[in-house]
């Protein structure tokens, strides 16, 4: 009774062995799986992403807007270059704010309003995933154009993504996320204002009842003048 048991429990696993071994060596290719994790088995996966190296990323932040304007908000990454020297590299207004995270030989970066409605964003480069480059600083820029005034929140997300096995899969990972907070006011708004056109309506407005008063004035000063005495 003792052998079969043990005999038992050795098929189990050898058989756990081999679904393991299929599950990381075997042909198939890899299914994508959500951003929320990876299964524990497939250590090939897994092996990957311990591959990633530390890495510095460097962008601007801007604190306030006016209604309508626009500004671009640059973001350079690189797994050399310190986050100091890529501080001194960013041209475009706000203040400059650093990290560290994991890098990987492709990622990917996305810039979001939390309301659709107050920010107009466009990407200026070609494609949201680029190749990290060592000889030179990796940059995304958008183009963000205030629409609503008030307190705004712009989101930055950036991803690290491997490949398993050369198959077209990839599993994208959360390697860094920043809200940018930006006071939007409606200054540029009544700069934009016509007020010419404001200011003839008020001179019409004062205007009329001063001449209606010049007049009703004459009017009175005839009668007086009219009455026998």
């Amino acid at each position: 009774m003792k052998k079969k048991s043990l005999t038992i429990i050795f098929f189990s696993f050898l058989s756990s062995l081999l679904i393991l071994q299929s599950a990381c060596g075997g042909q198939t290719p890899a299914p994508t799986y959500p951003v929320s994790g990876i299964p524990p088995a497939l250590d090939g996966i897994s092996g990957v992403f311990q591959q990633a190296v530390q890495g510095h990323i460097a962008y601007n932040a801007p604190s306030a807007m006016q209604l309508d304007q626009t500004l671009d908000i640059q973001l350079l990454l690189s797994p050399i270059i310190s986050a100091e020297e890529l501080e001194q590299q960013i041209v475009e207004l706000g203040q400059v704010v650093e990290a560290q995270i994991d890098v990987t030989p492709l990622m990917k970066a996305e810039l979001k309003s939390t309301d659709a409605q107050a920010f107009v964003v466009q990407s200026l480069h070609d494609s949201p995933e680029q190749v990290v480059l060592t000889d030179s600083p990796t940059q995304w820029r958008w183009s963000i154009t205030a629409k609503k005034s008030g307190d705004r929140l712009l989101t930055l997300i950036l991803y690290r993504q491997v490949e398993y096995k050369g198959q077209p899969y990839w599993t994208m990972v959360e390697t860094y996320r920043n809200t940018i907070h930006i006071s939007v006011t409606p200054e540029q708004w009544l700069q934009n204002f016509d007020w010419k056109w404001l200011a003839g309506i008020l001179l019409t407005a004062i205007l009329i009842p001063a001449l209606w008063r010049l007049i009703d004035r004459n009017q009175k000063k005839k009668s007086r003048k009219s009455r026998p005495h």
